[in-house]
């Protein structure tokens, strides 16, 4: 029989409001962070297994102090196993982290390079994470919905005021006021099977035009130091077009652009498949060609 070692670490869910709390409140934030943990520990040490201990509480509000308990086989981890608890509530609250950074919304962008990954919400706001963590949090719908099930019960109870989740050493800490809690309350993760890791650049160029739509919605053709295709997501200057607003849209003339490029990265950060583009802004009028360069066979 193998004995498991152990790893612990204590951390803090302080619920603002009345001393007391409703039980339904508590065992369902407890049942959903007790669940959100075991996962985490899953995904981060397969062979792993968390508890959940109350080990003591503190009135004026209502605080909670959880004792994490991991017990694992010794000869699977290196000399830094004291740090496997640390390691999943490190994990878990940045997960909250990033959750409440989306405000809600699905990500806009989400870029990783090296170790870390940049998540960029709706409102342009960029944070940054270590990669592991977001592709646990992008990859797994139970924990997202267990984090919902946490705030849609705070939300549901009046006495409740806002939450406060903390390491024991001070260093991690996530604090939501009550006015959060609908974000905190709205699905983003759901049947994603995987998080590909992207490389994304958006460039300023005049592209040269090959082919355009002017009546439908499909791809333009143009060239970017080849042949490529692009979605014009630039709406209001797409709908100019169509209306018939604005003309001489033919093969050689240039459009000033703000060009998307996204590249599909695997596990090596090389690129995979071909790039996909995307021009989100016509940012100029159209430049036609001089007489010299018309003479040129396009």
């Amino acid at each position: 029989m193998n004995i498991k070692s152990e790893s612990n670490s204590v951390f803090k869910v302080k619920f603002y409001g009345a001393n007391n709390i409703n039980a339904t409140t508590l065992a369902t934030s407890l049942n959903n962070i007790v669940g959100s943990v075991k996962d985490i520990t899953k995904d981060l040490y397969p062979d792993a297994d968390a508890t959940l201990n109350v080990v003591s509480t503190k009135t004026g509000c209502f605080e909670i102090h959880l004792d994490t308990i991991i017990k694992y086989l010794p000869t699977i981890f290196d000399k830094d196993n004291i740090q496997i608890a640390t390691n999943v509530i490190f994990t878990f609250l940045n997960i909250l982290i990033v959750k409440k950074h989306l405000l809600g919304k699905p990500p806009k962008e989400i870029v990783s390079k090296d170790n870390s990954t940049q998540i960029k919400n709706q409102n342009d706001q960029s944070l940054s994470v270590p990669r592991n963590i977001a592709k646990i949090y992008f990859n797994s719908p139970v924990i997202d919905n267990r984090t919902i099930n946490i705030f849609n019960s705070l939300k549901s109870d009046n006495n409740r005021d806002d939450l406060l989740i903390e390491s024991s050493d001070g260093t991690t800490k996530i604090e939501f006021k009550k006015s959060e809690y609908d974000n905190m309350s709205v699905k983003i993760v759901e049947g994603i099977q995987s998080t590909q890791d992207v490389f994304t650049q958006v460039v300023e160029v005049s592209l040269l035009l090959k082919k355009p739509d002017l009546l439908g919605k499909s791809k333009w053709g143009f060239i970017y130091n080849k042949i490529i295709e692009a979605e014009i997501k630039d709406h209001e200057w797409l709908e100019q077009v169509q209306k018939g607003f604005i003309k001489n849209l033919y093969a050689g003339v240039k459009i000033p652009v703000k060009l998307l490029v996204e590249v599909d990265l695997d596990e090596f950060k090389n690129p995979k498949g071909e790039p996909k583009y995307s021009i989100l802004e016509v940012t100029g009028e159209i430049i036609e060609p001089t007489e010299k360069q018309k003479s040129f066979e396009f």
